[in-house]
């Protein structure tokens, strides 16, 4: 499967057993922080190691959320003067908690300044031929950072790591492409690419082979739901469901439907067995603002001409108010997201045909939602 995503974005780890026992010590972000990398690839590696998340002691959380603050015109005042984290810490708050506020006051935030990376001349010459991390480890400094440094000069990622010994050929689908990939120190994408390329079907472990009371299930319901109630793991449901073809449950129960804005995504995630980005993306398509966000401020009409310009995102930040108000009043208006050429369908249509998102209903749909379809 193609995921767009430019060669560049392929930054690889030395998984080194130092690294390695930090996992679950401390935090996916910090671990990431400390190899110069992202969060969601530490919880990635912790998850296929099968390691549970850290999780911190009550009350010892860093920045942690203060009940009930009280905004004073002083602290009202620091807002937009500097970045909201530094903010956050001279308030003893969340980051999120100060951005929060300051959108809700639309004010236009402020980002930390960054020290450029200064590149030693005996490494500008691998820039492109070695990986961003290797380069990144020897000047101390996060692969991000070596990433932007290489593409403002329009260089190339290198492909290396998708080298692979002719010794792992006949080796593959006889075991998991993780424990392949940790024998020859390549990435668990590069056995899975190769395998596909060949032709050659998932390894699935004589112990794990699919019951027939489950075939018919798969696709039904989230594939974590599945794992939970016959006792797998999430990642051995979808292995199954995607060997045999059957497309990824992608609907949400109405009773979880109902709960969108009123707690929050993950707690509806976690209920329903479907990942956050899910529930956000249905949340967002109904128009209903995050829990635990203020108020959204109204659309500015004098603003509409902004619509379509820019991605919804953008929009709500530059105007300091929420995603969702800007993708409703978007759809009310007709106008296509920015960087489509499709013609979006008109604010009555595009709120009876959104419900295709949540689990249909069990009467019979009426002749103008058939028309959606």
């Amino acid at each position: 499967m193609t995921t767009g995503k430019k060669p560049y974005a392929r930054v690889q780890y030395d998984w080194t057993p130092e690294i390695i026992a930090l996992l679950g010590t401390m935090s996916d972000g910090a671990v990431a922080a400390h190899i110069g990398g992202k969060a969601a690839t530490v919880q990635f590696k912790r998850q296929e190691l099968k390691i549970k998340p850290f999780k911190p002691k009550p009350g010892a959380r860093e920045g942690k959320r203060r009940p009930n603050f009280n905004w004073t015109k002083e602290a009202l005042g620091l807002l937009g003067t500097k970045p909201d984290s530094e903010i956050a810490k001279l308030l003893g708050l969340s980051s999120n908690t100060v951005s929060h506020k300051r959108r809700s006051q639309g004010i236009v935030g402020r980002k930390p300044k960054r020290d450029p990376i200064v590149m030693p001349e005996h490494l500008i010459h691998h820039l492109g031929k070695w990986t961003d991390a290797k380069i990144a480890k020897e000047i101390g400094v996060s692969a991000n950072a070596v990433s932007k440094y290489r593409r403002r000069r329009q260089i190339k990622a290198t492909i290396e790591h998708n080298a692979l010994s002719p010794k792992a050929i006949p080796m593959l689908g006889t075991m998991q492409d993780a424990e392949l990939a940790r024998m020859f120190n390549v990435t668990n994408t590069t056995i899975h690419t190769h395998r596909l390329k060949l032709g050659i079907p998932l390894f699935i472990s004589s112990g794990m082979a699919l019951p027939d009371p489950v075939r018919p299930l798969l696709g039904t319901m989230p594939d974590g739901r599945l794992a939970k109630q016959i006792g797998v793991s999430p990642q051995v449901i979808t292995r199954w469901r995607t060997e045999l073809g059957v497309e990824v449950w992608n609907r949400l129960p109405r009773d979880a439907a109902a709960l969108l804005g009123k707690v929050s995504d993950s707690k509806i995630a976690a209920m329903v067995g479907v990942s956050n980005s899910f529930v956000a993306k249905v949340r967002i398509a109904q128009g209903i603002d995050s829990y635990g966000l203020p108020r959204s401020l109204p659309f500015p009409d004098d603003k509409e001409h902004l619509l379509g310009t820019m991605t919804d995102s953008k929009l709500a930040n530059q105007l300091g108010i929420s995603h969702a108000t800007v993708f409703k009043r978007r759809n009310r208006n007709g106008i296509a997201a920015a960087g489509t050429n499709i013609e979006r369908r008109s604010s009555t249509e595009e709120m009876t045909c959104g419900r295709t998102l949540l689990a249909e209903p069990q009467a019979k749909a009426s002749p103008k939602d058939q028309e959606c379809g």
